[in-house]
Order: structure tokens, then C-alpha cells, then sequence
């Protein structure tokens, strides 16, 4: 290199005899120098740096997980038992809210609550499957008695998904009410709500029971269930002199109609999930009743 000499001769008048200071000079004056050559051409460089190092595209992580549950604990099937009913009780707060989020949309025509109900109905399948898929390991694993536990929950599981879906029901009847500009009377809206109540007050009670493994609340959760099946009669009657009236139209009537035998439906739902923690198939043997088929 022609400048080495002149460079040398530099590096060793400043420090005489000392290579390392030397040494250590150079490589500040060639840092300092290169980085002052190239910085008018960083936005090139970046570009070039960007072009041929490809960041690694992270995997993205699963949209939902069991909160409690996982095939670790399989090694203990008792506390895996445990979990599997704290996941259920879990699915069972998700649905409930998303009810209550539905009929937010109805009652109050609250938009900002639709894509939650969707996103959340998702996340209730996801369970009801995970959790099925991981009963039918537990079920090799456990006793007895704690397999006729497992063949309860089945079937809570399938009454809470259910009760999902009805969640998501009423909510695209809110939707058609919001996108129509319609409302429903206020007989009919009051008529709604107090079915509604009732759906919620036996909501507290079937989970109480399923928590608790008691039978304190099932004769009330059998009075709530003959009051809605009673309720949904009535309701329908009076709709349809609404509708003789002149007071309904047969949209709304229809609508009116598909609300209230839903939460007819939701109440059978859980009626079942009161009753399994004595019967694996949710029949209420406790007072001699034949079990309805929830639809």
C-alpha cells in the first residue's frame, strides 16, 4: 500500500517505541474514517443489508389454549380430573357472557359487541373440542367412578357448546333489528327480558351445582325450567294476538318467536348441566321428571 510509510512514520512520532498505542491509534483513525466515507450512502446500505438478510418469519403463536389443562398432568389423572372441570366451568363463564353480550345487542343495539360474540363463540368450539380430545385420553387413565365423572362432562361440554350457539343466534337477530332499524314493542321487549332474567337466574344455579356436586338448587332450577316452558306458551299467544292486531309485524313476530324459543332451549341446556353431576347423561332423576331433549 504506497501510504504505508507515510503512516508508519505518523503512528511512530506520536508514540515512539510503543506499538500497541500505535496499533490502537490506527484502528480509531480507520473506524472513524470508513464510518465518515459511508454514511451518505446509509439508506443505500440499509436497503442492501435488508435484501440479503431476510428476517425468519416468526411462528405465529395458536389463536386459543386450555387455560388449565395440558398432557402433563395426565401423568395424575385425579388432578387431571380437577383441571378438566375448572376448564369446563371456564368454558361455561364464556358462554354466559357471550349470552349477555348478545342480547346487548338486541336490547341496546351495541355494534361494538358483534365481533366479540363471533370471536369468542370461536374460542367455546376450540375448547369443546381440546377438551373432548383430552377426556377421551383421561378416560384410559381413571377408575370407575371417576369415569362415569368423565362421561358427565361429555355432555356439559355439548350443553355449554350449544348454549354457544344460541349466544350467537340471538346476537344475528340483533344484528337484522340493528341493520333494519327496527325495534320490537314494548310489551314484546319487556315479555323478552323477563324470559331473559330467568334464563340468567338458572344460569347461577346449574353452575353452582356443577361446582358445588350438591342438590340444594336443582328444585329450583326445575322451577325456572317449568316457568320458561310455561313463559314460551304465553309469550307465543300473545305475540300472535300482537299480530292480529296489527300491533307486530310478521317479521318482528318471527324474530320475537325465534328469541323466545331460544331461550327455552337455553334453559334445557341447563337444566342438563344441573342434573349431570348426578346422572352422566343429565337426566333429572331427582324428581321422577323425564328428561326433554334439549334441542
Amino acid at each position: 500500500w504506497i501510504f504505508t510509510p507515510y503512516i508508519v512514520s505518523f503512528l511512530d512520532a506520536i508514540f515512539p517505541n510503543n506499538g500497541e498505542m500505535q496499533i490502537a491509534l490506527f484502528h480509531i483513525i480507520f473506524n472513524v474514517t470508513t464510518t465518515l466515507l459511508l454514511l451518505p450512502f446509509i439508506k443505500w446500505l440499509v436497503r442492501l443489508a435488508e435484501l440479503v438478510i431476510r428476517e425468519k418469519k416468526k411462528e405465529s403463536a395458536p389463536a386459543f389454549t386450555l387455560k388449565y389443562v395440558d398432557d402433563r398432568l395426565l401423568t395424575t389423572p385425579p388432578i387431571a380430573l380437577m383441571q378438566v372441570k375448572k376448564e369446563v366451568e371456564y368454558m361455561a363463564s364464556l358462554a354466559n357472557e357471550n349470552l349477555e353480550r348478545s342480547f346487548d345487542v338486541i336490547f341496546l343495539k351495541d355494534k361494538t359487541k358483534i365481533d366479540i360474540v363471533y370471536e369468542v363463540e370461536e374460542h367455546i368450539n376450540f375448547m369443546n373440542n381440546a377438551l373432548t380430545k383430552y377426556l377421551i385420553k383421561l378416560s384410559s387413565l381413571v377408575n370407575s367412578d371417576e369415569e362415569k365423572i368423565i362421561g358427565s362432562y361429555f355432555h356439559v361440554l355439548n350443553d355449554i357448546e350449544r348454549i354457544g350457539d344460541h349466544a350467537e343466534n340471538f346476537m344475528e337477530v340483533g344484528i337484522k333489528l340493528i341493520e333494519n332499524n327496527l325495534s320490537f314493542s314494548k310489551e314484546g321487549e319487556e315479555e323478552v327480558k323477563t324470559m331473559y332474567s330467568k334464563v340468567l337466574a338458572m344460569y347461577d344455579l346449574a353452575i353452582e351445582g356443577f361446582d358445588d356436586v350438591k342438590k340444594n338448587h336443582l328444585k329450583e332450577l326445575d322451577k325456572y325450567e317449568q316457568q320458561l316452558d310455561d313463559m314460551k306458551d304465553d309469550l307465543s299467544s300473545s305475540h300472535f294476538d300482537r299480530l292480529a292486531d296489527g300491533k307486530c309485524s310478521i317479521e318482528m313476530g318471527d324474530m320475537f318467536y325465534s328469541i323466545i324459543s331460544g331461550l327455552e332451549r337455553v334453559g334445557d341446556h341447563l337444566v342438563n348441566v344441573g342434573y349431570s353431576i348426578f346422572n352422566p347423561t343429565g337426566s333429572q332423576t331427582l324428581n321422577a321428571k323425564n328428561k326433554k331433549k334439549a334441542k
